[in-house]
């Protein structure tokens, strides 16, 4: 079967499903009460009878067994049940508001296309006269249309994958044996499942990251809870604490690489800045040679930066502003991972949570040079678990991210091994092809403060 398209969701009967959910009511309703009978009025028999011999033993555990599987008769359906009760709710409420978001759209003039992908587009249909022409506003709004009714297609998509995954698990694949997995809602589904990815920890492909980190911001704090209790350090190699944010360079630095040819002083100067490279290590500037090599190869790939060795090696200029970055939120986190800890019956809870970044300045010469100024965040995850004496406690796993670009301003100049160079002779590099610039990007190892 293909993807679920958005002719599936809005033709789909869910009334069907809806009076699927009646009958499992119906049936954990009388299962309730065979197990209930067996539980006091058979086996409690049975158990009280004053019989002695092969027969009365072999009779006590068969009734056991009666009971037995009554009870997980009525887990299985109870499962069952939960969640196809939930599938159903959240079903109706997307093939509603898709439906309503599509006549929004038709009376604003657009017409919708069904990709038959799991996606589709909007489109204002063409009229005689018509130039085909579209303003900048109508173009936003068909796109907001469209990644409206895409989210909620993606999202209906996902359910039926829960709902296959907990009919799976609920059952057990065992005809003979019944009550396996028992689920209340299709966020306990998720909460196994982010369990399932996260188990694979440094293995977990890009695909199962996203999937994760899309179950993860989905689940309530009391499901990260239990979610990170049964193995944070798997999930954080498995990537939840990976930023949000999205960086972009601040400037065009020197502008489009190879837009020019290179004459015989920007080749002469390449040499020289090899050499200046190579001089740099030599009186100690290893960092700041590190980038220059990766500049003049001309590869343009984005560079790893060693956030740890950038924190030990800086602490007036990056580590001071990484501290003050992160004390601004310390108190509103633990504010507000209390009060769902509180609200949650005082089980474990989680919340992700992410610094605003913020510009800083290298203090170090080495690190100046290598990366001047650049943008830091921190991202990670506040835990509440009981402590002792009856106090909650309060955990913060957290990472330093730093972003920059390895450009050049026009007016700058600085030495490097005794050489004076400025940022147009840099620049020229990368304007002629000689050299190309890049983006650098790092993530500490994973750190923790206890914020009880």
């Amino acid at each position: 079967m293909g993807a679920l398209t958005y002719q599936d969701l809005v033709d789909v009967d869910l009334g069907k499903l809806g009076a699927a959910v009646s009958d499992w009511k119906s049936a954990v309703d009388s299962l309730k009460t065979l197990m209930t009978d067996a539980r006091s009025g058979l086996l409690k028999k049975s158990e009280g009878a004053r019989w002695a011999g092969l027969n009365a033993t072999v009779t006590r555990e068969f009734v056991g067994r009666t009971a037995k599987e009554f009870e997980d008769l009525h887990k299985e359906a109870s499962s069952i049940w939960s969640v196809l009760d939930d599938a159903h709710s959240q079903l109706t409420e997307l093939q509603s508001s898709v439906r309503s978001t599509v006549a929004q759209a038709a009376d604003a003039g657009f017409k919708l296309s069904d990709n038959a992908d799991g996606t589709v587009r909007f489109f204002i249909p063409h009229y005689p006269g018509d130039d085909g022409a579209r303003t900048q506003a109508q173009l936003d709004t068909q796109a907001e249309y469209a990644n409206s009714v895409n989210r909620k297609l993606a999202r209906a998509a996902e359910i039926d994958g829960i709902v296959k995954s907990a009919l799976v698990r609920s059952h057990g694949g065992d005809a003979y044996d019944a009550g396996h997995a028992r689920y209340h809602s299709l966020a306990e589904v998720q909460a196994d499942r982010a369990i399932e990815i996260a188990s694979l920890g440094q293995e977990a492909s890009p695909r199962q990251r996203a999937e994760l980190r899309r179950i993860w911001s989905g689940l309530s704090p009391e499901l990260r809870g239990r979610v990170w209790a049964a193995d944070s350090v798997a999930l954080m190699a498995a990537g939840i604490m990976d930023p949000q944010y999205k960086w972009k360079p601040a400037d065009v630095g020197s502008g489009k690489f190879h837009a020019r040819d290179a004459g015989v002083k920007d080749h002469l100067f390449r040499v020289e800045a090899a050499a200046m490279a190579k001089g740099g290590r030599v009186v100690g500037y290893k960092e700041a040679a590190r980038e220059l090599d990766h500049y003049l190869d001309g590869s343009g790939k984005p560079l790893d930066l060693d956030i740890n060795r950038m924190w030990d090696e800086d602490p007036d200029g990056f580590r001071k502003a990484a501290e003050e970055n992160l004390s601004k939120y310390e108190g509103e986190w633990k504010k507000k991972a209390l009060k769902a800890f509180e609200e949650s019956g005082g089980r474990p809870v989680a919340i992700p949570v992410e610094t605003k970044a913020e510009g800083y300045k290298h203090d170090d010469r080495d690190w100046y040079l290598a990366v001047g100024h650049g943008m830091v965040n921190h991202s990670g995850v506040v835990s509440v678990e009981p402590g002792p004496h009856g106090k909650p406690k309060v955990s913060l796993d957290y990472q330093v991210n730093v972003w920059d670009r390895f450009n050049w301003d026009d007016n700058t100049s600085f030495d490097i091994a005794g050489v004076t160079v400025t940022g147009e002779q840099m620049q020229r590099l990368h304007q002629t092809g000689l050299a190309q610039e890049y983006n650098m990007h790092g993530s500490s190892s994973t750190r923790n403060r206890e914020l009880s």
